[in-house]
């Protein structure tokens, strides 16, 4: 697949993948956004992530073991969420619950996941950001509005695509 040929890009990941833990397509697609600095920056916040075939699940995304343990392994190997992923859709809320604790009451939740996901922040996703805006030549100002929109995006949910 030649990116060049996108200017938005969806990665799906089957039901089949997540249960093999086969993460060579999403990652090889992944990587491929990191070919150079235009490239990583023609795909600034205009990517989503999405999981097939899990419509008739009765449980969220992130309560599923084998979701948790793939999103883990796509993490590991491609931490640049904050800088790539679109703030329209839920794809990122997505991976970011797959990283946090599971089943907790409202009240945990409310507790435990803002100081994880700061943790996760801190220790991962903000660094990768900064690596790819330095790669990119863009600026601390420029790295900030990604953390903050990010966010933003965290506290109040996705944001409504602009009209067309």
């Amino acid at each position: 697949m030649d990116l060049s040929d996108f200017d938005f890009l969806t990665v799906v990941i089957s039901r089949n993948e997540v249960e093999s833990c086969d993460t060579s397509g999403p990652i090889a697609t992944l990587k491929g956004l990191l070919q150079s600095p235009a490239r990583i920056q023609a795909f600034r916040t205009r990517i989503n992530v999405a999981f097939f075939g899990y419509d008739d699940s009765p449980e969220e995304l992130f309560e599923i073991p084998a979701v948790r343990n793939y999103v883990s392994e796509l993490d590991a190997a491609f931490p640049y969420w904050l800088y790539f992923m679109a703030r329209e859709y839920t794809g990122l809320q997505c991976l970011a619950l797959c990283m946090l604790p599971p089943f907790l009451t409202e009240e945990a939740r409310a507790r435990i996941h803002g100081e994880r996901l700061a943790d996760l922040m801190d220790r991962r996703w903000v660094p990768a950001l900064s690596h790819l805006c330095a790669a990119t030549g863009e600026s601390d100002a420029e790295a900030e509005a990604l953390v903050e929109s990010a966010l933003s995006y965290f506290m109040d949910g996705p944001t409504p695509p602009p009209p067309k």
